[in-house]
């Protein structure tokens, strides 16, 4: 009836133009539901027609002209009728919970709004942020509108090519090549995305699933190639052997089995270089860290020394800064004598050169 009133002969442009938003907004929500959030202020317009045009007729009527109680009692009984069915269903829209609380999403990205440094231009599309937040698209525009940081891909799938190659790669070298070619700093991963997140990105990549998963009874059977690739690195193994990527926060694990959700949080550092003179063989630096959820967890990096030199470079600091924090030195290893070393947060920023002769 909001609709029936506009629609007339008479119709001014203004009303004109509001009819014409109003239906293709119509249209467009009953495509994807996203749109019914930009209608309902179409939908509040249109409900306040169809009540004072109702109330109209309803006074011309006979009946309701003879009796005046009738007559004032007949709006508010329209109003009532009106508002019923929307305050019925009150409770079941309070008892919801928003997808971004239920995957526990909402405690990590406030604590990435608070805990990483605003970037210039958010609010001026026409300015080059200063870095961005790599996640899958479905996640972006939470990460956009929680955490204020612009991000890789958002709900419109742009970038998401790139985000799929970057997860599902291999090669350390060429994840990074990715982030840096996106001006990525920060990694957001859930354990959803080692499931239907997973398969996703496999076809956004072109290739067979099958070589990153199988699935039987409902459950996930990942491969060893899979168990190679950044995303597993990363939400699994907590950069392991990683050089260029960290843990910086993890959530508490909501939910069991196949309903089971965690949300981690990555930053890209230069890493810190670790040198010195060593006999031939392997040398192992491994750091024993602690997680903001109290969670004990060792980082170990493997390299070859040769010409009786060794290096490597390792992401994590021994100062106990953030909310991951090392225990104690690194305990470098090699030949049967161990080296205790530490390894300042400068370092591991801007790639400084820590010094271990054995």
């Amino acid at each position: 009836m909001g609709f029936a009133y506009l629609w007339r002969s008479d119709i001014d442009r203004p009303q004109l133009l509001f009819l014409i938003s109003a239906v293709f907004l119509l249209i467009v929500a009953v495509f994807q539901n996203r749109f019914l959030y930009v209608f309902s202020a179409c939908m509040s317009i249109l409900m306040a027609l169809f009540f004072f045009r109702a109330s109209e007729i309803l006074e011309r009527l006979g009946r309701f002209r003879k009796n005046g109680a009738i007559s004032k009692f007949m709006p508010l009984a329209l109003l009532v009728l009106i508002i019923l069915p929307s305050a019925a269903n009150v409770t079941d829209a309070f008892a919801a919970s928003p997808t971004i609380v239920k995957y526990n999403w909402d405690r990590p990205l406030f604590w990435l709004e608070e805990n990483t440094p605003a970037t210039s231009g958010f609010e001026d599309p026409s300015q080059i942020p200063d870095y961005g937040v790599l996640s899958w698209w479905d996640r972006g525009n939470w990460i956009l509108y929680t955490s204020r940081r612009p991000v890789v891909t958002n709900g419109f799938q742009a970038g998401a090519e790139d985000a799929a190659r970057f997860f599902l790669s291999c090669d350390e070298k060429e994840a990074l090549r990715i982030m840096d070619d996106r001006r990525s700093r920060y990694v957001v991963t859930d354990s959803r995305m080692l499931g239907p997140g997973l398969l996703a990105m496999v076809l956004w990549a072109d290739e067979k699933p099958a070589d990153y998963v199988g699935m039987t009874d409902e459950v996930y059977n990942h491969t060893e190639k899979f168990l190679r690739t950044a995303l597993a690195r990363c939400h699994l193994f907590d950069c392991q052997g990683m050089s260029h990527l960290r843990l910086i926060y993890e959530s508490e694990q909501e939910g069991s089995g196949m309903s089971a959700n965690q949300v981690k949080i990555f930053e890209r550092v230069s890493g810190a270089r670790i040198s010195g003179a060593a006999p031939e063989g392997p040398v192992v630096a491994a750091l024993d860290a602690t997680t903001n959820q109290g969670r004990c967890f060792r980082y170990a990096k493997i390299v070859a020394a040769r010409n009786g030199r060794y290096e490597m470079t390792v992401p994590y600091s021994t100062e106990g800064v953030g909310q991951v924090r090392g225990i104690g030195p690194y305990q470098v290893s090699c030949g049967g004598k161990v080296l205790l070393v530490d390894v300042g947060e400068e370092d591991v920023l801007l790639g400084g050169v820590v010094e271990a002769d054995f």
